[in-house]
């Protein structure tokens, strides 16, 4: 399957999310389905074009989470989205080595588990589960001073928490500098 039409389908798949995920590859249990990267793909550019979709990815082998198959494939990289994981590895080795693209089942917890004193972008942590890493630095004060206001801290703990990226392929949380280009060319205009 060439990369434009393992992505479309990779979509089908994720959106609506109660499609039901049942693998059609043999001795493979439900709640995932593995689908065929073809060999000649280029696997940097698939990686690029899902971290473009689907946000920055968990990479690193202690920030990936439980998947499907751990034992059969190397998972290099999985991305959440909405009740699911997207992950990307590779199957075997050397000559053998085959690249996989899967979409499994992701727990979330409902409003009703996270503690109730958890602020609003702790909730947002939990429910993504997102590990954060070290935080997005701001200079806060030099950040309000150019706006000519204060920020809301809420908004201040997201973007310490996750930096730049995407939530669901969609919702983009504008950074600060984004906000002081965007009111400088608005304030600009006649």
């Amino acid at each position: 399957m060439d990369n434009e039409k393992l992505l479309a389908t990779l979509a089908g798949i994720l959106w609506p999310d109660r499609r039901e995920l049942t693998c059609r590859e043999h001795g493979h249990a439900p709640g995932h389905v593995c689908l065929p990267v073809s060999g000649r793909a280029d696997l940097g550019n698939l990686v690029e074009t899902l971290s473009d979709r689907y946000g920055e990815p968990f990479a690193d082998a202690d920030r990936l989470p439980p998947l499907p198959l751990s034992d059969r494939i190397d998972w290099r990289h999985a991305w959440p989205f909405s009740n699911r994981w997207v992950a990307f590895g590779q199957t075997g080795r050397g000559q053998d080595a085959r690249p996989t693209l899967m979409i499994a089942l992701r727990s979330t917890p409902v409003p009703e588990q996270l503690p109730a004193e958890a602020s609003w972008p702790e909730r947002l942590v939990a429910v993504t589960g997102w590990v954060p890493r070290a935080p997005y630095e701001v200079d806060w004060a030099a950040v309000e001073f150019r706006l000519g206001t204060r920020l809301p801290s809420d908004y201040k703990a997201l973007v310490q928490a996750f930096g730049n990226g995407m939530f669901d392929g969609f919702h983009c949380v504008c950074m600060p500098d984004e906000l002081i280009k965007r009111t400088e060319w608005e304030a600009s205009l006649p």
